[in-house]
């Protein structure tokens, strides 16, 4: 099995100033009154998409899950046990775009070749021998 971890995640950012800009741009800050409803309704949405006969679960869970710190440890939890389906792989453009010409390239390099082969085949058929009288 595979260890999924928000330091991984972030390694895999590159930076930190990179990660904070995704968390910034993906949080959803709320009042503190609205904190535990808000929790539970990520909780059921989560239950709902990767385990609907366990959704009994979250009204307890979203209660243990009483602070920042914990929720964030639950959902790093929550994402581990339901792996791979909680994680979506994402190709990088520019990696894509690069793989893409390394295998047009390849396959060129490849036409080339077996163009070479079959010209140099036509040359070297060797003459009928002839036999005198």
């Amino acid at each position: 099995t595979q260890s999924i971890g928000i330091y991984h995640l972030m390694a895999q950012m590159e930076s930190c100033q990179a990660y904070d800009s995704e968390q910034y741009a993906h949080c959803e800050c709320v009042a503190k009154e609205k904190a535990p409803q808000k929790r539970q309704d990520i909780l059921r949405k989560f239950y709902k998409k990767f385990s609907p006969d366990s959704i009994d679960k979250v009204e307890g869970l979203a209660k243990k899950a009483d602070s920042v710190r914990k929720m964030a440890s639950l959902m790093g939890k929550l994402v581990k046990k339901y792996y791979p389906d909680t994680i979506q792989r994402v190709k990088n453009p520019q990696a894509e775009m690069m793989e893409k010409l390394m295998k047009e390239n390849k396959e060129k390099a490849k036409a080339e070749t077996d163009t070479k082969d079959e010209e140099s085949s036509e040359e070297h058929v060797p003459e009928e021998e002839v036999q005198e009288l």
